[in-house]
This record gives structure tokens, sequence and C-alpha cells, in this order.
């Protein structure tokens, strides 16, 4: 006896196909939106995943808009984006965050008396220094120009404060750091530590003197 078995295929329903808009590249740092739709219909996809890989993750919402902000890079890099819902199929893109060129710069020192030494330094995204950068203080307080190194020696201004140091160069994004003036100037300081030289200096010659007074009375 021969049993035949139908095989039936397998009925799978066919899932809602999305469409995104965004823009195929976004300097970094920069906020850009990712708009989910219906592809046929046209209509708002609210509440959709939208991935920037490895990890940034966002719902659209009501508008069907997600908002991000992209990451910061040090060159320019292809990003994978990634939109899915239940009941539709994910639809899967690329965008590129291009490196806006900048400036880092480090002082030497965050606190500096008035009229104290620091030592700034300004390098590229790739740690590189960069020659000729022009630093200033926030203010009128003169500029300086980096070395060879990328380093360039400035005075704290006379007043205290917290001031902004700026570095420019070229079409690089301007780079800042915070300097703290306070507690005095440098004369005051030297002048605080040569007293205190002098009042050490009194009292190990009046300690010696007291010493050898003592042994003196003894013989």
């Amino acid at each position: 006896m021969f049993f035949f078995i139908a095989f039936l295929p397998t009925t799978v329903a066919n899932e809602n196909e999305l469409s995104i808009s965004v823009a195929p590249a976004v300097n970094e740092g920069n906020p850009f939106t990712v708009t989910v739709t219906e592809k046929e219909s046209g209509n708002p996809v609210e509440g959709a995943n939208v991935t920037l890989h490895p990890n940034l993750i966002m719902k659209t919402n009501s508008s069907e808009v997600a908002l991000f902000f992209a990451p910061h890079v040090g060159i320019d890099m292809n990003y994978l984006l990634t939109v899915s819902k239940e009941g539709y199929n994910s639809y899967i893109t690329t965008i590129r965050i291009v490196n806006v060129p900048k400036i880092a710069i480090t002082l030497s020192t965050g606190t500096s008396y008035r009229g104290g030494k620091i030592l700034v330094k300004a390098c590229k995204d790739d740690a590189s220094p960069i020659m000729n950068a022009m630093v200033t203080f926030e203010g009128s307080y003169g500029y300086y120009y980096t070395d060879g190194n990328g380093e360039v020696t400035i005075t704290a201004p006379n007043t205290d404060g917290q001031y902004t140091i700026r570095a420019s160069f070229g079409a690089f994004m301007d780079g800042t750091a915070t300097l703290t003036v306070c507690c005095g100037s440098v004369n005051d300081n030297n002048n605080f530590l040569n007293n205190s030289m002098i009042i050490i200096l009194i009292i190990i010659v009046t300690v010696v003197l007291l010493i050898w007074m003592y042994f003196r009375g003894k013989k």
C-alpha cells in the first residue's frame, strides 16, 4: 500500500516595507534626524527602533522622527543605520560621519597666580602638534603662537578670575581650555617665600646659638 503525503507550502504573511529619510553624511557632533514612514502609504511610523551602530538607539516619535547627535570621530567613518518595528521588514542603510578638524589644547596647570607662566600645547585629532596656532585669552590680553612642538608659554592676567584660553588655526575648529587666576601675584608668592626663608633662617640661627650657649655654660 502506498501512502501519498501532500506537502503544502507554508504561507507567510507579507510584512510592510519601511521607508526612511536621512542625510547621507553629517558632521561629527551635529544633530541629525531619521524620518520613518510606510513605503506604500507614506504614513508615519511611530515607535520604530532606529539604531546607529553599535549602540545608539532611539525610537521615532509621533512625527515619525528620531533625533541623533553624530558621534565624534578621528577620521571620516561610515556607520550602519538600521530601522526595525514589529510587523515591518527591517531597513538597513549607512550614514557617513564626517570628521571636522579640531584643536585639542592642554595647560600645564589649570590654576595660576597673577602674572604666572602657563605652558599651552595645541594638537590635532591624531595628537600631532600644531605649529603657528594662535593662542589668546578671553578679552584683550594679547596673543601668542605655538612653536614646532605645538607649545607656547603664556602669562596669566593680573586680575583674579576664570579665563577662556582659545587656540585657532586655519579651518580647524577652535580648541578651548579654562584657566583660573587667583591667590595673589607671582611677586606676592615670591615675597612670601623669601620672608618664610628669612624666618626659617632666623629660627635655625637662634637654635644653634642656644645650643652653643648651653654647652658653653656647662664648661
